[in-house]
């Protein structure tokens, strides 16, 4: 079985203004990086690109690559000025919504990547990003 050498992503967010995170496995111990403790903030209710995912594989090739998000709070129904539509996910660009419940503790955004390689060989990763009060 040949391993899925590279998962890449590159992470810039607005209080990192072009810093690029680029993390090359070839053991996929962690093939995922996003900003350490990425926040959003202030939470004024703005969509936020935190991250663009690509995944790549030198031998055979990438057969899919999924990106999926979550949120510890609603989508909607969160306070005054809520805005739907927290999360946006366009191919491997993930943009979240700096908003967050006024009454909780913050939202926390968990966002995952699969790739899997022709072969079949898969690399999954997950980064959280905060938006606090």
């Amino acid at each position: 079985m040949f391993p899925l050498h590279r998962l890449i992503m590159e992470q810039s967010h607005s209080h990192i203004a072009g810093e690029t995170c680029t993390k090359h496995d070839p053991l996929l111990r962690s093939p995922f990086c996003l900003a350490p403790n990425c926040t959003l903030s202030p939470p004024k209710h703005q969509l936020v690109q935190v991250a663009t995912i690509t995944a790549s594989d030198a031998l055979s090739g990438v057969a899919t690559l999924t990106v999926t998000a979550t949120s510890s709070e609603p989508d909607s129904g969160t306070g005054g000025g809520d805005v739907p539509g927290d999360i946006v996910i366009n191919g491997g660009i993930v943009q979240l919504r700096a908003e967050r419940s006024p009454s909780g503790k913050g939202r926390t955004y968990t966002i995952n990547a699969t790739a899997v390689d022709v072969a079949g060989n898969a690399a999954t990763s997950t980064a959280t990003c905060q938006v606090s009060k």
